[in-house]
Parts: C-alpha cells; sequence; structure tokens
C-alpha cells in the first residue's frame, strides 16, 4: 500500500503520540508504519539489490522509526524524516 496523506499521516502521529503505552496509541503507529512498509522496502531493496538484506533492513527502519516517533517534531513530512 502507498503511504497514506500528510494530513492522515498527523493524525495518526498525534494519536501515537498521545499515550504511547495505549492500545490506541500503538495501534496507530503501526498503521502508520504500515503505510510506509513498502515504500522503505523498495528503498531498501534499490540500496542493497537484495531481497532478503532489503527485508532485514525495512525492518530495522520501522523498528527504529517506531521507537523514535516521539522525536518527530512534525517539521518536515513524515516520510522525510523517515527515510533520514
Amino acid at each position: 500500500m502507498t503511504p497514506g496523506t500528510e494530513d492522515d499521516d498527523r493524525q495518526l502521529i498525534d494519536t501515537a503520540r498521545r499515550e504511547p503505552a495505549s492500545q490506541e496509541s500503538r495501534a496507530a503507529a503501526s498503521e502508520l508504519l504500515r503505510r510506509h512498509q513498502r515504500q522503505v522496502y523498495v528503498w531498501c531493496f534499490r540500496y542493497t539489490r537484495d531481497h532478503e538484506r532489503a527485508i532485514e533492513l525495512a525492518q530495522d527502519v520501522l523498528l527504529s522509526a517506531y521507537k523514535s516517533l516521539g522525536t518527530f517534531e512534525g517539521r518536515s513530512q513524515f516520510s522525510s524524516w523517515l527515510y533520514t
């Protein structure tokens, strides 16, 4: 699936950051990252040219993004932050 609109992403980010330990926050973060997982994989595949390595790298990227979601300041699009 392709990433959602930036407004949709921001709503999910706001929900995910509200109470990080809540089920609603975890669900919002999961949906946000799910929306971007294919594009992250494609980016990783272009970098590695290896399917298995790209899957592993994409998983690392998404896990890191999940753990660091609280540091997203909203000064850029979420996708820009994610690929940085």
